[in-house]
């Protein structure tokens, strides 16, 4: 409908100029046809706008007859009156002009207006779809891999690795009381309500700077995507709390948020990329 409408004014438009443009022509052509009768002058190649001129001439002496005398020559006042009348046209016509745009500017100011209304409540109506979706997400895993600290691995044989790891997991089987599963190397945790990560990722922080020797690689991921979790556990990001876009959007959804989050950067598989972002905690 739309461009129907404007298809309306640009044509509205277009007549309103040709018009503009015939009587421009027509007055010009009357003043060469005014001097042809002036010098009593023969000018063939008028002859295809005389018989028009002659129709405008007619209505224009029917209208305001009169004559003058100049120079001992009688003149007919018809040409004048045919180019006052053509002259009125015009300035009626660039007032119409005039009108048509800024009727035409006002309403693609509401078309536009009234799309960016539609445009913003798509967009929020969209957004609490997204809110409501993610919102159903409440489970969620951590991974974690464990290694000694660079500055301890000259001394690696003073430390008891699996000790150091059966420590940290009995701590936080004593704050969360959830096992942890063998996988990939690293100990899996399995939650199931994100709306309480907050609580989880303070133990984590507490766990990360404590006097361990042990340096922590620690994956978040919402949901159950195990694909995407091995992909953070690949990059093996020690001493971040890491986690992908979409576990991001979710911890967006939650109605508070104790830690901060930053970007550290799109990697790139054989398969796919992954946008990945780390927890930090808020000073």
């Amino acid at each position: 409908m739309h461009k129907i409408i404007m298809w309306f004014f640009n044509n509205l438009n277009n007549i309103g100029q040709t018009l503009s443009l015939i009587c421009s022509f027509y007055i010009m052509t009357t003043v060469i046809y005014w001097l042809e009768s002036i010098f009593k002058a023969q000018w063939n190649w008028l002859n295809f706008i005389k018989p028009s001129m002659d129709a405008l001439l007619n209505f224009a002496n029917n209208i305001f007859p009169f004559s003058f005398a100049l120079g001992g020559n009688n003149l007919d006042g018809k040409f004048i009156v045919a180019m006052v009348l053509l002259m009125c046209l015009m300035v009626v016509l660039r007032f119409l002009l005039e009108g048509i745009n800024n009727f035409r500017d006002s309403y693609e100011n509401m078309h536009i207006a009234h799309k960016k209304a539609i445009e913003k409540e798509f967009n929020r109506n969209l957004k609490n779809n997204v809110i409501v979706h993610e919102q159903q997400i409440f489970e969620y895993m951590i991974l974690i891999h464990t290694r000694l600290q660079k500055k301890f691995i000259n001394s690696k044989d003073k430390f008891n690795v699996p000790d150091l790891n059966n420590s940290m997991n009995d701590i936080l089987y004593k704050k969360t009381n959830i096992h942890f599963e063998d996988f990939e190397g690293g100990f899996l945790y399995r939650f199931s309500d994100f709306n309480k990560i907050d609580n989880i990722l303070d133990i984590l922080f507490k766990i990360k700077k404590s006097s361990s020797p042990l340096d922590y690689a620690i994956c978040v991921q919402a949901g159950d995507n195990i694909a995407q979790l091995k992909k953070l556990a690949h990059l093996q990001g020690f001493g971040k709390i890491i986690f992908c876009a979409d576990t991001l959007l979710r911890y967006k959804c939650n109605k508070s948020h104790a830690f901060g989050t930053e970007s550290v950067g799109i990697f790139h598989g054989n398969d796919s990329s992954i946008e990945v972002h780390e927890f930090r905690e808020i000073l």
